[in-house]
């Protein structure tokens, strides 16, 4: 067995191809497991972003890996324990042991990519983002209040909106109206402060780590809350 990086399709510049680098979001910054990770764990980390751009987001065998990386291989074996949370096994036999031989693409400074505009999915009722902000004041008074909320916020929240309200998600019936939805946020919220350990933040390393909204509006960490990976 070996590994590959979940979600690889996130990382990769190009697909089909060995890419010159791969992105590294911005919102890792806000992400608790990687706050949390010791400084060998999170340098390794980004070294196999690297790597699996040459196998198409999966890892060689643990004595390439170990080798590449100039560890040893149980040193290596406990870092990767410690990555499950970016990190999937696999069937070693359904991995190439060959690099992929696609000429690399050129790449220039003035090189742009071409995102999909959000769709607008007009079946839900509107997000009302003042009443979720004056919910987040209710149950969460203690943490940072947002005094604005504009462009990539509103954007994330209603996007969170939409993915809480649609069927078989969270509710076996999601919601279909606006007072159902808010009334699903509200709930949403007294869990956070209540259930979860996100609602007085986190001590590591001496400094304390507490999250705002914004952080929680973004997708993945989202996700996260709903599955219950800071259930107290």
């Amino acid at each position: 067995m070996t590994y590959k990086i979940k979600n690889w399709s996130r990382f990769q510049h190009f697909k089909d191809r060995r890419p010159p680098w791969v992105k590294l979001y911005r919102d890792l910054l806000d992400d608790l497991d990687w706050f949390e990770l010791d400084p060998l764990a999170s340098k390794t980390l980004i070294n196999l972003w690297l790597i699996a751009s040459e196998y198409d987001g999966c890892l060689p065998s643990l004595e390439i890996l170990a080798f590449r990386l100039r560890l040893k291989k149980q040193e290596l074996t406990n870092i990767l324990s410690s990555l499950s949370h970016w990190l999937e096994q696999v069937d070693i036999n359904s991995i190439s042991e060959g690099y992929q031989h696609d000429r690399p693409e050129t790449e220039t400074e003035t090189e742009t990519e071409t995102y999909k505009p959000i769709s607008v999915e007009t079946k839900f009722p509107p997000c009302p983002y003042s009443n979720l902000l004056d919910l987040w004041k209710k149950h969460l008074p203690h943490l940072t209040q947002p005094r604005t909320w504009e462009g990539t916020r509103q954007t994330n929240m209603k996007q969170r909106w939409i993915q809480a309200s649609k069927k078989s998600q969270y509710s076996p019936d999601g919601y279909g109206n606006l007072n159902d939805g808010i009334a699903w946020w509200d709930s949403f919220f007294d869990y956070m402060a209540n259930d979860t350990k996100l609602g007085q933040g986190f001590e590591s390393n001496g400094r304390t780590w507490k999250p705002d909204l914004e952080w929680v509006m973004n997708a993945s960490n989202f996700q996260k809350i709903i599955d219950g990976k800071y259930n107290k």
